[in-house]
This record gives structure tokens, C-alpha cells and sequence, in this order.
């Protein structure tokens, strides 16, 4: 519409034109004809300086900077035609260069978003960008009611806060339920999490899980749904089940069992294993049950004193225990042979077992009871066996060595245990003190010995003939009457090797024979009274000797050296206050043992062990003893031959285990010197002993 004003008024305009042409539209205003200046309409003169507006004889002209009839412009046109009114639409119509550009400014109408514009028949709904009108009707943004706002606010819910707020004069008029969240008595409402527990006003319900009234379990899961669900394991009762799962009522039984029946599984509290095989024995019951040999505790015997049956040989134990009932008494046979018990055992005698009865004297324990010991004479001339030696060779053969009446060293042979053969082993006239001998592999003998003429240490051996070949090893210097400081060892290559103690330089000493006699110091020692040496399987030589005090003649030491890897090693064992009489013995793992008697007239042992000596003091023989002689056998049993001083016998002693036996072999009187004992080949006791009437005896187990 605006497009078709605009042509119309161009027509008009156009028209005006023509009817002016009747003026020559190429005469200039300022022509020559028209000498006028002034502008006069009606004049028929348009002045150059003068317009259609001043002169109604000029024509409208664009350009001139005159908006004229015709123009909407002229020199300043719309170039733009923005009115800040949002709901108009600003358009340019006509043309610049004809000076008829003019601006236009149409109303909006349409209810379009987003356009800045509200239509007047538009409103929030349908424009937005129209403002809500509170009274208009319509409940637009920011509005909850127009012309229909409540005026109360109950939605008829008792677990629900009803509340109004707003006006509706300004169309905000709301209405609030806020949910019941508190458990409540009496309110109506049963809120949720709520139950007939913290509010009456719910009704118990299954699965809630909370068990309420009525119900025994919850949720259903809970609860006991079958037979096997109520059983408690307790054979003494009966399981039932009763309610419903479902409906969270259910719940079990359990009906105790009182009767005393047999294979029920059940043993009520009054019965027992007498009267229902479901019952284990019970201990204090007073009833005897099987297993139980006492009923109640205190009927049982309690130590071992209640289970004595009055036999020494046997032990009485209390087998069991008596708070189950279970306490018995045994009485196993002692069958070890044990000092101290009051009983010698059947198997076991007088050398095994101190309780056993001792056999008399000159008797000894053998598998008839007791045996005689054998004793024979090896000679009645030949002095009083003070200075004598034996040694058994691998064939069985006793050897014996002796300095006989005149002194003179003379060396015996017991031949297939029948008969006796003598051979000096120097001159008849050659005075030998003091002999000690040992026999290599094949029986042949070396005897070592002091010869008093020329204080001489003297070494025989035995040739095949049974003559001695007899060397001087050394000077020893005078050596103290009524001692033994010579010993001789045949080692496991045949060589003689003589432990001897040289007065003249106060010291012991080792010979060794070898191409040549070879003697090496041992150690510096005071007067030797005893000396006894050993060689084991090992090599190693093993030395004991009793060594007087210096200005005493009798008291000394007992001291212990050991050979091994070329040097000697010394050790002090103890004192000894009798005689000095000292020996040494290797037992089957190559470990010394060294016995000696000491005032009061007892004996000590001491033996050697990976941890060190250990030692068995004060053996009690039953008489005053001074001279000994040790031997151990295979067993590792000790036999022991001693003097008895008191009677002026032989006594022999014998360690069995822990205990020491002591026995008479000889019992006539003044027997028993310097006494000897070695091991046959039954590993049975040998002894040789001096007679003090004259000559030596061997006695035999």
C-alpha cells in the first residue's frame, strides 16, 4: 500500500510539471528577457536566485538544496530510516537523485518471537517477546493463575502439608503439598519408611523388614520356609515348623526329648550309657561305663603308693588318669639290673646289680649262679712279684715278665694253656728292675727295664728262638725303690717305642727304635712314681703318671699327656695320698679313662670326652686298696685289680653300666702285690699277682 501512495503522488507531481511548461523550460531564470532580480510570482520571470517557493514562475528544481512541490528531499536525503520503534518496519521509497527519497515506518501486526515487538494483539503465549499482563486471562511465564486463582489449597491427602501463598492480583497464587516425612501417631498418615512400629497409623507389612506385630520374621527371605530350616542340630529335640513364610509369621519349634531310648541320637541329661546307647561314658557318674575302671574320681588310685603290691622287683605305675575314670594299676617286672631298687632281677648278679647277693669269696657270678675263680702258681721262686707285667697275645697266649729271687728279668710263656717255659732276658747275673713289656702281631715280646748296676735303661727284643737281643738305650740315673717308671708300647709297625723317666735330668722321655733308637724329652717333671702308657688304633700315645710333690714322698699329682700330630699335649687330672699306683685303659672309641687311689682309701676314675674330662669320684672298694690295674674290654666294661691292703688280698672290681662290683678272687693272705690285669680273647679277666712268700700267681675268671 505504501509502494502505490508513493506512485501516486510521482503522477501528480509529474502532471504539475506539464502545465507549467507553458514557460519554456529552456528559459533560464536568469536569462537576458528577464532582467528582474526580485522574486514575484506571476511575473512570468524566475531570477536565477530564486526558487519555486519564492517565485511561483520558477520550476521546482532538484538539486538546488530546496525541498520544492514535488520533492521529499533535495542535497540531504535518508539514507536510513531507523525510528527505535521496535514494532515498526522502516523502509526508504523514491530516489535521491530525483529528490524524492523519504523514510516509511509501517506497524507490525504479526505476533512473531524474537522480532523486539509486541503486536498489540499479541501477548506471552504466543509472542515472547510480549510481557506477561496479569488480568488478561491468560496464565503466561511467571504467572500460576489469571482470573481463575484458588482461594484454598487442600488436595484431600493426609500425607500430604497443604499451604497457599501469592495473590492474585498479581496472578502468583500457589499451592503447595509438601510430603508427610515424620512417623507420626494419629496423623493419618502413614509416611514412607515408616511402619506400625513408629507410627499406628501403618498396617504391619511383609518385606518391610521390620518384624512387626503378628509377624515372627521379615523380610520373607528370613524366615524358616521348610522342615529342614528348623533343625537345630540337637538330637534331644523335635523340630516343627509352623506359619508361612509369605506371610512372615512362620517359626520353629523345638520339643525337648526326654525319654532314654537307644539309636535316637539323643542322650537326655538323666540317662547314660548303661541305659541309652546314644550316651558316652561319663566320669564322676558313680556308675562303672564301658572304658572306665573307676567311678566316680576319687575311687581311683591316685599315685603309686595306692598300687603297691609289696614286690621289690616290680614297678608299680598308675596307668591312666583318674579325673577320667580311667586309672589303673600295673606292675611291670623289672628286668634292669639297677643299683638301689631292692630287687635283683633273674638275668642280672652281684657285678650288674648291687641288690643282687654278692658270690663268696673266691667265687664269681656265671650262668649256674656262682663259679670258682681258677688260680695256679707260675712259680714259687721267683721273688715276691713286686716288679712283674703280663700281656696276652692275638693268639691267646699269656706272656708274663718278672725279676725273679736274684733278680734277674725272666720272661714266661703259658703254652696251649697247659705248660710253662722260661727264658732270662739277660744274664742270670744282670740285676733288672722294674719290667714292663708288649708283643707285636706275631707274639714276639719287648721288655724294657732298669738295670741297677749301671743304671741303665735296658731294651730286649724277642728273635725267633726265643732269645732276647738286648740293647743299652740310656743312663737314667738311680731310680727310687718301690716304683714302676717304665713302659714300653709295640707299635702297629712292630717297632718298640719305651716311655721311661730319667732321674739324672728330672724329666720323662719317648725312645723310639727305628733304624736307629731315637729319644725325645716328653716333659720336666718332680719324682715319678707310677708310669703308664697306651697307644690307640689313632697312632696317638696316651700317658699317665703319678709325680711326687717336691720334699714330699707322699702326696703328688697325677697328671695326663697325649702324642698326636708330632707334639705332646699335658694336662693335670688330680692328687693322689697313697702310693702313687696309677693306670690307663682306652675304650672302643679311643677315649682315655685313668684310675688311681686316694686316702680315705678310694678310688678315682677320670674319663675323656668330646666335652671334655669327666670323673667319678670316691669308689668305695670294701677294703683299704693301694696298688691297681686297669683293663677295659671290647663291652667297654672296666675290670679293675687291686691290693687289697687291710687283708693283704687280691680284690677285683668290675663296672657294669653305673655300678661297681667288687669280689675276692684269691683269698688266701699276702697276695695280691702289684697286680695285673688283662683281657682274654672271651674278653674275660686275667690276673697276675705277687705272692709275698715268694713267687707269682695268675688267676682266671
Amino acid at each position: 500500500m505504501r509502494n502505490l501512495l508513493v506512485m501516486e503522488l510521482s503522477l501528480v507531481f509529474f502532471l504539475g510539471i506539464a502545465a507549467c511548461g507553458q514557460v519554456s523550460e529552456d528559459t533560464d531564470a536568469g536569462s537576458s528577457d528577464c532582467s528582474e532580480i526580485e522574486c514575484i510570482d506571476d511575473d512570468g520571470c524566475c531570477p536565477s536566485n530564486c526558487d519555486s517557493l519564492q517565485d511561483s514562475d520558477c520550476k521546482p528544481k532538484c538539486g538546488n538544496g530546496v525541498v520544492e512541490q514535488g520533492e521529499t528531499c533535495d542535497g540531504v536525503c535518508p539514507k536510513i530510516c531507523g525510528d527505535s520503534d521496535e514494532c515498526t518496519r522502516d523502509l526508504i521509497v523514491g530516489d535521491a537523485s530525483q529528490c524524492t527519497a523519504e523514510c516509511i515506518h509501517e506497524p507490525i501486526v504479526d505476533c512473531v518471537d524474537d522480532d523486539g515487538c509486541c503486536a498489540p494483539s499479541c501477548n506471552a503465549l504466543n509472542d515472547n517477546d510480549c510481557l506477561p499482563i496479569c488480568g488478561n486471562g491468560l496464565v503466561e511465564d511467571g504467572e500460576s493463575c489469571d482470573g481463575d486463582c484458588p482461594v484454598e489449597c487442600d488436595d484431600g491427602d493426609m500425607c500430604t502439608k497443604d499451604s497457599i501463598s501469592g495473590h492474585a492480583a498479581n496472578c502468583d497464587v500457589r499451592c503447595e503439598h509438601a510430603p508427610v516425612e515424620e512417623c507420626v501417631d494419629g496423623d493419618g498418615c502413614c509416611a514412607p519408611g515408616c511402619n506400625s512400629l513408629n507410627d499406628d497409623d501403618c498396617e504391619p507389612v511383609c518385606g518391610n523388614g521390620v518384624i512387626e506385630q503378628g509377624e515372627t520374621c521379615d523380610p520373607a527371605g528370613d524366615c524358616p520356609s521348610e522342615q529342614s530350616d528348623c533343625n537345630d542340630g540337637d538330637f534331644c529335640t523335635e523340630d516343627v515348623l509352623d506359619g508361612s513364610a509369605t506371610e512372615c509369621n512362620s517359626v520353629c519349634f523345638h520339643t525337648r526329648i526326654d525319654s532314654c531310648l537307644d539309636g535316637d541320637g539323643c542322650c537326655p541329661a538323666w540317662c547314660n550309657s548303661l541305659n541309652d546307647d546314644d550316651c558316652e561314658p561319663v566320669c564322676g557318674n558313680g556308675l562303672l561305663e564301658e572304658g572306665e575302671t573307676c567311678d566316680p574320681p576319687g575311687t581311683c588310685p591316685q599315685s603309686e603308693q595306692d598300687c603297691d603290691d609289696g614286690d621289690t622287683c616290680s614297678v608299680d605305675l598308675v596307668v591312666g588318669s583318674s579325673e577320667q575314670c580311667a586309672a589303673i594299676c600295673q606292675h611291670q617286672a623289672i628286668s634292669t639290673c639297677s643299683d638301689g631298687d631292692s630287687c635283683c632281677p633273674a638275668a642280672c648278679d652281684a657285678l650288674s646289680d648291687g641288690d643282687c647277693l654278692p658270690c663268696a669269696a673266691g667265687m664269681h657270678p656265671c650262668e649256674d649262679g656262682c663259679c670258682e675263680f681258677s688260680t695256679e702258681s707260675v712259680s714259687d721262686f721267683m721273688g715276691t712279684g713286686q716288679y712283674s707285667d703280663m700281656v696276652i697275645d692275638s693268639n691267646g697266649t699269656i706272656h708274663v715278665v718278672f725279676t725273679d729271687s736274684v733278680r734277674s728279668v725272666v720272661h714266661g710263656v703259658l703254652h696251649d694253656s697247659t705248660y710253662w717255659t722260661f727264658r732270662s732276658v739277660g744274664s742270670e747275673s744282670d740285676l733288672g728292675l722294674y719290667p714292663a713289656m708288649d708283643v707285636d702281631d706275631v707274639g714276639k715280646a719287648t721288655i724294657a727295664y732298669y738295670q741297677g748296676i749301671n743304671r741303665m735303661l735296658m731294651v730286649g727284643r724277642e728273635k725267633d728262638d726265643g732269645n732276647f737281643e738286648l740293647e743299652a738305650i740310656r743312663e737314667i740315673g738311680q731310680i727310687r725303690p718301690n716304683t714302676n717308671p717304665i713302659d714300653v708300647i709295640v707299635n702297629h709297625q712292630g717297632n718298640p717305642i719305651v716311655i721311661f723317666f730319667d732321674e739324672s735330668s728330672h724329666s720323662i722321655n719317648m725312645a723310639v727304635k727305628g733304624d736307629q733308637w731315637f729319644i725325645w724329652p716328653v716333659v720336666d717333671t718332680n719324682d715319678v712314681v707310677f708310669l703308664k702308657a697306651k697307644q690307640g688304633d689313632d697312632q696317638r700315645i696316651h700317658l699317665v703318671w703319678s709325680e711326687l710333690y717336691v720334699d714330699s714322698d707322699k702326696s703328688g699329682l697325677v697328671n695326663y699327656a697325649v702324642f698326636d700330630s708330632g707334639r705332646w699335649t699335658q694336662e693335670h687330672l688330680g692328687y693322689f695320698d697313697s702310693t702313687g699306683s696309677v693306670d690307663i685303659g682306652l675304650d672302643s672309641n679311643g677315649n682315655p679313662h685313668v684310675l688311681f687311689p686316694r686316702l680315705p682309701w678310694e678310688i678315682y676314675h677320670y674319663w675323656l670326652t668330646q666335652s671334655g674330662w669327666e670323673s667319678e669320684l670316691g669308689i668305695s672298694p670294701p677294703n683299704f686298696c693301694d696298688w691297681l690295674s686297669l683293663a677295659i674290654g671290647a663291652d667297654d666294661v672296666l675290670h679293675v685289680v687291686v691290693h687289697d691292703h687291710q687283708n693283704d688280698t687280691l680284690l677285683y672290681a668290675r663296672k657294669t653300666l653305673s655300678h661297681w662290683a667288687f669280689m675276692v678272687p684269691d683269698t688266701d693272705e699276702e697276695v695280691g702285690i702289684r697286680p695285673t690285669v688283662v683281657m682274654d680273647r672271651e674278653m674275660n679277666p686275667v690276673m697276675l699277682h705277687g705272692v709275698e712268700s715268694g713267687g707269682i700267681r695268675i688267676t682266671y675268671w
